[in-house]
């Protein structure tokens, strides 16, 4: 089982639909900063491990490359091959569309429990490519919008029969896959101590970042923003939440667009924008120092 395609619209950077191929034995992701790495990364990620950042239109479209032996295995039931006319006799490739989730839709079988559900994305299309086993939304016979119909599924076992077993096919298919987190060190929120001294590795970035913020706000605080601004145009603005607690724990958000524009905290932004963060504190740092 193989990820060989992925299709994303509304995450981030990606507002428009873009596909990216992956390559049997390496794909590099390879750009300037603030061109959609991370968010891609992200985005892959996103059904299993919800990040903010997708947008009310978000869609991702996984394509897997299968055996044929793995397939006929997924629709095996007791000893018993399932839709053995319908299943594909070559390898092939599984294609899994997830979105929003849409409330409208009520789940494909009630009374055996199956609900294509993650994290609040739902399975609005799914296939195995190159046959005639495609699911889509559709009605019901008792009128009720279901889930999915498919001119594969259905025979005298009624209209939703397989479906079940696509449904823990496609789940096995996500849980063979291993999604690598982009690393975050200390973007993430984390309590706030009054401090200036940037870790040589930045992992205190959102604390020396509110303590900029709460203390030299007018200044130096908002040369680090301006710089950030200049250097990544689609953020309008940098903010910094602080929770309950005392201390509190400090949050460093970054806004895109303007207005209330989309607030992203900063641990879940491009790689590029905590380098610059910290790039940049460390000169600003050094200079208040000198000042001083």
């Amino acid at each position: 089982m193989r990820l060989v395609n992925v299709r994303i619209r509304g995450f981030q950077s990606y507002t428009s639909e873009q596909t990216v191929r992956l390559l049997p034995d390496l794909t590099v992701l390879a750009g300037q900063n603030n061109v959609g790495k991370t968010a891609l990364l992200r985005s892959v990620r996103q059904v299993v491990d919800p990040k903010p950042g997708a947008a009310a239109n978000f869609m991702v479209e996984y394509e897997w490359e299968t055996s044929a032996n793995a397939i006929r295995a997924a629709f095996t039931h007791e000893g018993q091959q399932l839709l053995t006319d319908h299943l594909p006799h070559v390898d092939s490739r599984i294609r899994a569309r997830f979105e929003t989730q849409l409330p409208a839709l009520e789940p494909i079988d009630v009374d055996s429990g199956v609900d294509p559900r993650i994290n609040g994305h739902a399975l609005t299309a799914a296939e195995i490519v190159g046959t005639d086993l495609v699911a889509r939304p559709g009605s019901h016979p008792q009128g009720i919008r279901q889930w999915w119909t498919g001119p594969g599924f259905g025979n005298e076992h009624g209209p939703v029969y397989g479906i079940r077993y696509f449904w823990q096919f496609i789940q096995r298919l996500f849980a063979s896959s291993i999604y690598i987190q982009p690393r975050r060190t200390g973007a993430e929120p984390m309590q706030f101590i009054v401090t200036t001294a940037l870790a040589s590795d930045g992992a205190n970035l959102a604390t020396v970042i509110a303590t900029l913020y709460t203390n030299f706000r007018a200044t130096t605080f908002r040369r680090l923003e301006a710089f950030i601004c200049a250097a990544f145009a689609d953020i309008a603005r940098i903010d910094v939440v602080m929770g309950p607690g005392n201390p509190p724990a400090a949050t460093v958000n970054l806004v895109y667009g303007e207005g209330a524009g989309q607030v992203v905290p900063l641990m879940y932004c491009g790689t590029g924008t905590s380098k610059c963060s910290c790039s940049l504190q460390l000169f600003l740092l050094r200079m208040m120092s000198v000042s001083s």
